[in-house]
């Protein structure tokens, strides 16, 4: 019995090939991203408000602390990274 590979391998796809479908499969995502972004602008600005006005207001008093921690820990996560 032979070892030889099945028939039904794909073809061998070089690096320049790969490259070449990435790179229109990444402008692609790109544009997109782009387009919902400038689409749901007014979603980001109620999504901000919520999270800094809606949420603390929600809040009981006794937990205003820890609200203010956690966020003022994200901001520095970002910040670092």
């Amino acid at each position: 019995m032979k070892n030889s590979p099945p028939d039904s391998l794909p073809p061998v796809v070089s690096y320049e090939q790969a490259m070449g479908r990435m790179r229109f499969i990444l402008l692609l995502l790109t544009l997109i991203i782009a387009g919902l972004g400038l689409w749901h602008r007014s979603g980001d600005r109620q999504l901000f408000l919520w999270i800094n006005t809606g949420i603390p207001d929600a809040l009981p008093d006794s937990l205003s602390p820890v609200w203010d921690a956690t966020m003022i820990t994200l901001t520095n996560l970002g910040i670092r990274m």
